[in-house]
């Protein structure tokens, strides 16, 4: 039986007071950079954080043509309106407005949901300090972040950070670094459902280690190993042929996700993509290259494509489907993507002259991109590109924030600390 206190706590989370405000908020937080100016006080209606409009700094826009658009300078997304628009700059409106655009229900989490199967390894990342500076050869090592990482754990921690529900599935094994990986996606919010330890999994270890030039420019180096001292990576994925089967199964006896992102071109990632995406899924690949038959079956079957132009430089695989969103990220000059049967066009990048770990930040493009469609709540093949031009610049400017800083997933840490964000 329900007390009477959460009755009156469930009461309160579906009462709508503010409804009048619904639309006005949603109006009020696009191409408003004008709006926000003139406005004494401002709110966030997805952090709920109140501020006065001078804490928007000059950086906090994207590029809504023809105006500007605010994003908030605590959490960085674009739902921020001023006191100009008419709407109550309150808690109790901002957290209505929350629970309403962000479809929030009982257990205030979006209802979104996100599946994420291939790469999951535990990352290190050592920095090389020099006591005598960059052109002596003495040198000693701190390691700063020891963490899951790789491109599917990142991208299911970052959207869980942003409040879509993630449930990674990866086979590791029960080493104590294979067990560390499905702690801290745990810690990072993620449901471990599809998560196993088992001797016959597989765990792969990658040390980034941040140097300098004798000249003092940057440079990383990567090493790839697994558990026991093995220098070659150890992966699992599901089998095609039994194991991929039983697991779509398995989850959609218990539901039907909204979104399934991959990195990996494996026959069982494909055989999970196929299924899902029948059942009205939406399919997001994220490939290292594209140079085999899997790797252009694996775009057939999906519904976002995302890569960096270092890895995927030639698009022309892209002008045989016209169902798709393309994105090609173009490191500090932006980004290229294609709607549907749209041409390629271009997107400037987000000026940083702190750049100091730019591993990490096509993971975050990617969870921002996957969370801008999936607020929405429409497919690839109804949105307008004003509004996917909307969402890749609000994911470059996420990613722009999280390169200034070590990790790649510092923006997580930094909202927890409160430094920003």
């Amino acid at each position: 039986m329900k007390t009477e206190k959460q009755k009156s706590q469930e009461n309160k989370m579906t009462e709508k007071k503010y409804e009048r405000y619904y639309d006005l908020a949603g109006k009020a937080s696009y191409r408003n950079w004008d709006s926000v100016k003139k406005s004494r006080m401002c709110g966030c209606y997805y952090c709920c954080s109140i501020f006065p409009s001078s804490e928007v700094s000059d950086d906090d826009w994207v590029p809504d043509f023809p105006g500007k658009t605010v994003i908030c300078p605590k959490c960085s997304i674009d739902s921020v309106i001023g006191d100009a628009t008419g709407i109550p700059i309150r808690e109790d409106v901002l957290e209505e407005l929350y629970r309403e655009k962000f479809r929030v229900v009982g257990d205030d989490k979006p209802s979104a949901r996100c599946i994420g199967s291939g790469i999951y390894n535990l990352d290190t990342i050592v920095v090389r300090e020099y006591p005598d500076g960059p052109a002596g050869k003495r040198f000693k090592e701190r390691t700063v972040v020891e963490e899951a990482g790789g491109t599917c754990a990142n991208v299911m921690c970052l959207l869980s950070y942003f409040g879509l529900e993630t449930y990674p599935q990866a086979c590791l094994d029960d080493s104590p670094e294979g067990c560390k990986i499905t702690e801290d996606l745990g810690r990072y919010g993620c449901d471990l459902r599809f998560v196993s330890n088992t001797p016959e999994g597989g765990t792969t270890l990658l040390r980034v280690t941040h140097k300098r030039n004798p000249d003092g420019t940057p440079k990383i180096s990567v090493r790839a190993g697994s558990p026991g001292g093995s220098r070659f990576p150890k992966r699992k994925f599901l089998r095609a042929r039994d194991q991929a089967p039983s697991f779509v199964k398995e989850l959609t006896s218990e539901f039907i996700p909204d979104f399934y992102f991959f990195d990996s071109p494996a026959a069982g990632h494909r055989y999970i993509a196929k299924e899902l995406r029948t059942l009205g899924t939406t399919v997001c690949f994220e490939p290292s290259v594209i140079s085999t038959n899997a790797d252009l079956e694996c775009v057939s079957i999906s519904d976002i494509i995302k890569f960096s132009d270092e890895n995927v430089p030639d698009t022309s695989f892209a002008d045989s489907f016209s169902d798709k969103l393309f994105v090609q990220t173009l490191g500090k000059d932006g980004l290229r993507y294609k709607l549907r049967d749209g041409e390629w066009r271009k997107l400037p990048g987000i000026p940083n002259d702190n750049v100091v770990d730019t591993e990490g930040a096509g993971d975050c493009v990617t969870a921002a991109i996957i969370y801008g469609i999936a607020k929405t709540r429409r497919k690839i093949g109804e949105l307008k590109e004003e509004e996917i031009v909307h969402i890749l610049s609000d994911a470059q400017h996420f990613a722009s924030k999280n390169v200034s800083h070590l990790g790649s997933k510092a923006v997580i840490s930094l909202s927890e600390e409160g430094l920003a964000f």
